[in-house]
């Protein structure tokens, strides 16, 4: 293991040791897939690129406005928020919907790369 996989391991082991249970999990799953480059800018469509200001949904492991995505994981601009600034801010709170749709798009993501997780995950 190089010394900047070394480095990101601690600093995930970190994020999680930070927060309380399933949300520091996420952060620390978040960080990894951040680190990975599996994650895009959350304020904007992967396909597109138009800025999204409200509400989105995740769809097919991409992010999408209401208009073109009918169907996926409802993504509010809290959460959206959360999720980019729980890096950063460890007292960040969600409510157990943003967590849950959280959950379910970290699992969708990692599924999408035959990555299998815990039951307990979800």
């Amino acid at each position: 293991m190089n010394h900047y996989s070394y480095q990101v391991v601690c600093d995930a082991l970190r994020l999680f040791a930070q927060r309380d249970g399933k949300q520091g999990l996420c952060v620390a799953v978040w960080f990894f897939l951040k680190q990975a480059g599996w994650l895009g800018d959350l304020s904007h469509r992967w396909h597109g690129g138009q800025k999204i200001e409200d509400a989105m949904l995740w769809h097919a492991n991409q992010r999408g406005c209401l208009d073109c995505a009918k169907a996926g994981v409802p993504v509010s601009s809290g959460l959206r928020k959360g999720m980019h600034g729980s890096i950063k801010y460890k007292h960040i709170r969600w409510s157990m919907s943003d967590l849950k749709a959280w959950q379910r798009i970290i699992a969708l993501l990692l599924n999408e790369y035959r990555i299998k997780i815990s039951e307990n995950f979800l």
